[in-house]
């Protein structure tokens, strides 16, 4: 019976009609559609929640490729819990759906922004928003590299941007985890044309760097409306594979380096982390966003008093990156000031063009900007009043998590947040690197700025073992391969014998892993016997299958022709510590 009100719920096209019931949700009305699946507003009646229900299309149910794509948004999704990414909360297949439920966003994606500004005539976002929604998202990035997921389709339609600013990061729908075998082959093109890096364009495989171009495709889309390169599909894919992007003369020259960069056609060449990126896009536009935070919108002042008196009333502009320095704050105070002499001197003189107001709405419209001065410098002082303290964090490398009193903040670099004065326990995390715990004491009205450099985790640390064998006829094969013949446990005098251990990085490894290997043989009281003198030895980060080492090994009788037997121990050491060990009885 419920698979029949399903199908019945079922119109032209796969599309699910509001009312119908799957499972838990019943669907209220489509709000998206794509190749692969339809989104619905949902609502879980056990719950009284209303969610978003993303339905693969009932045409590509019996593609068991399609499928597993699909199901594979919900697993790379549901293993990152961070605030710009959008949460998941269930996901399978009822009555021959497939489906992923998941947060209901407010506001709507970035394209819809930027099509609605170029419909209006204007050029991309004002600078502040351009960088503080790419920021945002580099964010979200950042926290699925860590975990070792690449979306590889980000672009402004997968940036849903609420009232407020809020970023989220949704559809991972052709994500790939890295620590799983991919399906995707070499030579299989995987990403949106307009927003696709030069090795996807390419059908290579895309790795985190990927996604760095991908946002700065986006970032350079949000400075000036559109992207750096429009056409035919494979006309886009040739020119992000070949072509230069344009230089963008309307932005700060920093800026413009920071999008480049990202741009770069060698992925080496760019920025080696979203984090990263985010921390150079900040620190080349903040000169200039300070500067904005104290210009008129039109950059002159509008006459609406008698000639000798033209105020021009200074606030902050709206916005996340609204705040101005106490250095800026005096410079304003000076420019908010109504007087004659040199302040009036550079006012260009009224024209007929501006209309005066008679003196009663001239009156009362100075009283309005008066008490809108007032409001702007409170807003602007509130955080001086208050007794709360500031909190900013930094790292090198940027890219941590940071959490403080057991709550996560976000990711370095981690701009002022408003902490209550006194004791807090700072974490600073990232894989790959130890762990920093402090203490800081926030004073009231004053900003702490923690920098710290993150120091790599020992090597061993960043190592697992994924295979250590005792045996026979341990020796060199064909093509650099190593012989394993049969594993024992107990060996004769002058019989030989080897181990054979195969080590792999970590996920959490964010680099190369360079080490010192060796091997040593302890008799049954524990004391060194003998062994290899260390080596240096080298593992990717990304070889996956690791690297095997091996050693042989017979038991010499001494000089008087007797050894103890017993059982003695073989280690396999990482910079001097052993990171395996494994027992061998010497029998008589």
């Amino acid at each position: 019976m419920a698979e029949d009100a399903v199908a019945a719920g079922l119109g032209r096209g796969g599309v699910i009609a509001p009312g119908t019931v799957i499972g838990p949700y019943r669907v209220e009305r489509q709000i998206g559609r794509g190749g692969m699946s339809t989104v619905y507003a949902a609502t879980h009646i056990a719950l009284d929640r209303v969610i978003a229900l993303k339905v693969l299309l009932p045409s590509l149910s019996g593609d068991g490729d399609f499928v597993e794509r699909f199901l594979a948004e919900a697993r790379s999704a549901a293993r990152l819990d961070y605030p710009h990414i959008v949460p998941v909360y269930d996901s399978g297949e009822i009555e021959g759906l497939n489906y992923i439920a998941m947060k209901l966003l407010d506001g709507r994606d970035l394209r819809a922004i930027l099509q609605e500004r170029r419909s209006a005539g204007q050029d991309g976002l004002p600078l502040d928003r351009a960088i503080s929604i790419t920021s945002q998202a580099a964010g979200a990035l950042e926290y699925a590299h860590q975990h070792r997921v690449v979306h590889r389709d980000v672009k402004p339609a997968n940036i849903y941007v609420d009232d407020n600013d809020r970023v989220t990061l949704v559809d991972f729908g052709i994500a790939r985890a890295l620590d799983r075998a991919s399906s995707t082959l070499t030579g299989t093109v995987i990403g949106t044309p307009a927003y696709m890096s030069p090795e996807q364009a390419r059908g290579l495989p895309a790795d985190f760097r990927s996604d760095i171009y991908s946002l700065g495709v986006v970032l350079y889309e949000a400075l000036v409306g559109r992207p750096p390169f429009t056409g035919e599909p494979h006309a886009v894919m040739h020119a992000h594979a070949n072509a230069t992007p344009a230089v963008l003369a309307t932005v700060p020259h920093g800026v413009n380096d920071v999008v480049q960069r990202a741009l770069a056609k060698n992925p080496e060449d760019r920025y080696q982390s979203a984090g990263a990126l985010a921390f150079a896009l900040s620190n080349a536009a903040g000169g200039q966003l300070a500067r904005q935070a104290l210009a008129t919108p039109d950059g002159e002042a509008t006459d609406v008093f008698p000639d000798a008196v033209t105020p021009t009333v200074v606030g902050p502009q709206a916005g996340p990156a609204a705040a101005s320095t106490s250095a800026n704050i005096t410079n304003a105070s000076t420019q908010t000031v109504a007087g004659t002499g040199a302040r009036e001197a550079a006012a260009p003189a009224p024209t007929a063009a501006r209309q005066r107001l008679p003196a009663a709405a001239a009156t009362g419209l100075a009283l309005v900007l008066i008490i809108a001065a007032a409001l702007a410098w409170a807003v602007l002082l509130g955080p001086l009043a208050s007794k709360d303290g500031r909190l900013a964090v930094s790292s090198d490398p940027p890219g941590a998590t940071v959490t403080v009193d057991g709550n996560k903040l976000g990711v370095t670099p981690l701009g002022a947040h408003s902490l209550a004065a006194g004791s807090h326990e700072v974490v600073v995390d990232k894989p790959g690197y130890v762990q920093v715990k402090r203490t800081e004491r926030l004073q009231a009205r004053a900003t702490d700025n923690v920098n710290t450099t993150l120091t790599p985790l020992p090597a061993g640390d960043l190592l697992t073992v994924q295979q250590a064998i005792v045996a026979k006829d341990v020796g060199a094969g064909p093509n650099n391969t190593i012989t394993v013949g049969t594993p024992v446990t107990s060996v004769r005098v002058n019989e030989e014998f080897g181990m054979v251990v195969t080590v792999a990085p970590k996920p959490i490894a964010q680099q190369d892993v360079s080490f010192r290997q060796e091997i040593a043989l302890l008799d049954p009281a524990g004391n060194r016997l003998t062994g290899s003198a260390p080596v240096n030895a080298t593992i990717a980060k990304s070889d996956a299958a690791g690297k095997a080492f091996a050693f042989t090994f017979h038991f010499n009788p001494n000089s008087d022709g007797t050894i103890p037997t017993g059982t003695y121990q073989l280690q396999f050491l990482v910079d001097g510590h052993a990171v395996v060990t494994q027992p061998i009885t010497l029998v008589s």
